[in-house]
């Protein structure tokens, strides 16, 4: 094997002689995902809300088993309707007016998940906001205008807020402990390959000049 031969070996015996310069790599890239975690990404907060569909003031007891679990049924079969009155367009400008939300249709769409509890009665309302006060205030607001709207339209009142959106206790994003462990392995591959070109691109520098 010639002198400008690629040998494993050697690769392997020039990467552990750079270990000083793979762990700097590795501290900086634990450094610079740091700062960018901790001081310059955005938090951003999930919230949920939610409300009921159905009658309070008839409860399990004052009608026989049949009767109740008819009723019960008929309030699942419109489940979809109310999610589709949630999501109108006429619930989404009212409750953007109500909060003061500045929210394109793009936002709302990326921002604000509406979905329905399969087998219950209960559609969630889940907004993920940076201005977690913004968040609350939209995410109990869509509670409230899906209820007036949806009244307005049936002619009957249905809906009961069951689930405020509070503050939660953290965000959802930046993921600290996340972002590091990427910012380190990042930087350790970035030195990794920077020290195997070099040894490759030399090794056949020298073999060319061989030749």
């Amino acid at each position: 094997m010639t002198e400008s031969s690629i040998n494993i070996t050697d690769l392997f015996e020039t990467i552990l002689k750079k270990w000083k310069f793979l762990l700097l790599a590795l501290v900086l890239g634990v450094a610079a995902s740091s700062v960018y975690s901790f001081l310059l990404a955005k938090p951003v907060y999930r919230v949920t809300s939610s409300l009921y569909v159905g009658n309070p003031e008839i409860e399990e007891g004052e009608k026989d088993g049949f009767e109740y679990k008819r009723e019960v049924e008929s309030f699942m079969l419109l489940m979809p309707t109310y999610k589709e009155i949630a999501e109108s367009n006429a619930v989404k400008l009212a409750v953007m007016e109500a909060t003061g939300a500045d929210w394109d249709d793009i936002e709302l769409e990326s921002n604000v998940t509406i979905y329905h509890m399969g087998g219950t009665q209960v559609l969630k309302f889940q907004v993920e906001s940076s201005d977690v006060q913004e968040a609350i205030s939209v995410a109990n607001a869509f509670v409230e205008i899906t209820k007036s709207v949806s009244q307005e339209i049936r002619g009957i009142d249905l809906v009961q807020p069951l689930d405020r959106a509070v503050k939660p206790d953290y965000p959802i994003s930046p993921i600290h402990t996340n972002n590091i462990i990427l910012g380190a392995v990042l930087g350790l591959l970035l030195a990794l390959g920077f020290v195997v070109f070099k040894e490759v691109f030399q090794k056949l520098r020298k073999r060319k000049i061989s030749l």
